[in-house]
């Protein structure tokens, strides 16, 4: 009996918040219940507003779940969509931005995979727009599928235009100190310990990438008072960051081919390894680092 009138209270609270929810047009908590929504067709429209569907040169189906062609966003905009698993390689694809006038590409990133990827089903995506732009304009999102055979049987991409705005702490020269590790031969003159790095400070503009911006830092290399007080890098200063995920403590940097170009011996690949993984570490949300050249994990920086 207590279970019955348990239930018809229920029932009851339900039917008045949906008829309140409509009546009020509340949309947020309208939406949450289906007898609403279906009255109601301002559901259907906030859903159509925060995504689309694009489709690749070969007519692969990209779902976007919070984008679509058109939309101003600010850089560091994370994107999620899910695509077939086909257009994954271990996990990522690559990302392009171009400026839309120009067609100059800005920065390549990647996607990376939010869930398993070896299917033909669907598999969730996202990835961070992180391009350095001073000012608001129209760019070209690209999404390239990954293609390590560079065969042309098995190309694809699919793009869109969005119009993207800088960081605003960027705009207001706001600025933050990082910090950046080197080796250093009077610190550790017989290098017994090559994983021992020692950090040098850098003034930024302040930015949401801190974490890409300290390694940015960290590859443009030593001052001259650094090279004076004995500090020294192992890292090729033409290297580029393709992309940084952080998630759940983990931080994956994906680098371009020159992270191993020209690097033998053991030695080097533990400075060089200890040097980005410390810079990553110094930031509260990051735990652990992994890092990839061109979307390939297994056998970077191995001695």
């Amino acid at each position: 009996m207590k279970n019955t009138v348990l239930i018809v209270i229920i029932a009851v609270l339900s039917i008045f918040l949906i008829g309140f929810a409509y009546v009020s047009q509340d949309e947020e908590l309208c939406c949450k219940y289906s007898l609403c929504a279906n009255i109601t067709k301002q559901c259907e429209k906030e859903e159509e507003a925060k995504g689309t569907e694009i489709t690749s040169e070969k007519g692969v189906k990209i779902k976007l779940d919070n984008i679509k062609e058109g939309d101003t966003v600010e850089v560091g905009f994370e994107v999620k969509g899910s695509v077939t698993g086909s257009w994954f390689t271990e996990g990522v694809f690559p990302v392009r931005i171009t400026e839309k006038e120009t067609n100059s590409v800005i920065i390549t990133n990647t996607a990376r995979a939010t869930g398993e990827w070896q299917t033909a089903e669907n598999v969730p995506f996202s990835f961070v727009i992180d391009a350095e732009i001073e000012k608001e304009g129209s760019y070209i999102l690209r999404f390239d599928k990954a293609n390590p055979s560079g065969l042309s049987d098995t190309y694809d991409y699919a793009s869109f235009s969005v119009n993207l705005k800088p960081y605003k702490s960027v705009a207001e020269e706001e600025n933050v100190d990082v910090k950046v590790f080197f080796p250093n031969s009077k610190l550790n003159p017989d290098m017994k310990d090559c994983k021992l790095v020692y950090p040098v400070t850098r003034t930024i503009p302040k930015t949401e990438a801190v974490a890409k911006a300290a390694l940015e830092e960290l590859i443009k290399g030593l001052t001259q008072e650094d090279k004076d007080d004995a500090y020294f890098t192992d890292i090729n200063s033409d290297v580029k960051i393709l992309g940084l995920s952080i998630e759940d403590g983990v931080a994956r940097v994906d680098f371009s081919k020159e992270l191993e170009e020209g690097v033998a011996g053991s030695c080097k690949v533990e400075s060089i390894r200890a040097q980005i993984e410390e810079t990553l570490k110094q930031f509260d949300n990051i735990d652990s680092v992994i890092i990839s050249v061109e979307g390939k994990v297994e056998g970077i920086l191995q001695p």
